[in-house]
């Protein structure tokens, strides 16, 4: 594997959408994140993967990702039927969606409110799986076709965390009681997903539960290979250019692939905040 990826083509976010890759996708939690080495459009499915797991050092691509992974979102599914949860304790990069209908709630940039609403979407998972037991269904979709036509729909929740190693340093108590369960029981049948994001990770920022129980996993740069081997299993994101390039591994691939993350403009995260309320 080449880890300098200097000739390797990006594609903008819109190119992506547009792709057959894409537009064939069946699930609309369908995210789109880049191009490999052979210039192959890659995306990740929240409804096959289970949590997603994004790591690496500052400045190297995770806000890029981050945004098409949303925009794919906001762009895919309705707002009545999926809702996020933006969690942005450092105040500085998620603001942008503060427009958007999909939003549950606004943007949390307070520590102890994104604890909270980790509480709450715990509390959420357990009433669901209550739910599904009472109307003999296994997963959300059943359980809302079940329902009579004036009943409240449950949607899809994405919940994305940038910055976990804030909450982490904060209360590794309550991320235990709260942010744990969801990660080990918060299938993708039960309509709760979630995107971890950390800018420095480390053994002390990830606890084991979240590194293994993530079914996707992303390493961006890397300041040595013992910390790529903590996040993708495999040596090598220490080498990465930095230019948006991430070894990307999905359970049950063995290696990680090379991407090139898309790009996208502020201009265009607007648009796509403001079209998703129409």
């Amino acid at each position: 594997m080449q880890y300098g990826g200097s000739d390797m083509e990006p594609g903008s976010f819109q190119e992506l959408l547009n792709s057959e890759r894409m537009q064939n996708a069946r699930n609309k939690l369908t995210l789109a994140i880049g191009k490999d080495e052979s210039g192959e459009v890659v995306a990740c499915d929240l409804m096959t993967t289970g949590p997603i797991l994004i790591a690496g050092e500052e400045g190297y691509g995770i806000t890029e990702c981050l945004n098409a992974m949303i925009c794919s979102v906001l762009y895919r599914t309705n707002s009545d039927e999926t809702k996020l949860i933006l969690v942005d304790i450092k105040n500085e990069k998620l603001q942008i969606y503060n427009n958007s209908s999909h939003l549950l709630i606004p943007v949390i940039t307070d520590p102890n409110k994104a604890l909270k609403i980790l509480a709450w979407a715990a509390e959420e998972m357990n009433e669901r799986f209550s739910l599904f037991a009472r109307h003999c269904v296994c997963q959300l979709k059943q359980y809302n076709d079940s329902l009579k036509e004036k009943e409240k729909r449950k949607p899809e929740i994405v919940i994305i965390i940038n910055g976990i190693e804030d909450l982490v340093s904060l209360n590794t108590e309550e991320i235990n009681r709260c942010l744990i369960p969801l990660v080990r029981f918060a299938k993708p049948t039960v309509g709760l997903h979630l995107i971890i994001v950390t800018h420095h990770p480390s053994l002390d920022n990830l606890p084991v539960p979240i590194r293994v129980c993530c079914g996707c996993c992303i390493a961006f740069k890397t300041s040595s290979s013992e910390t790529s081997m903590m996040i993708v299993d495999h040596y090598g994101a220490e080498k990465l250019s930095g230019k948006g390039d991430m070894l990307l591994s999905v359970y049950p691939e063995f290696s990680p692939r090379l991407v090139r993350c898309c790009t996208i403009t502020d201009d265009e995260i607007s648009k796509m905040t403001m079209s998703d309320q129409v």
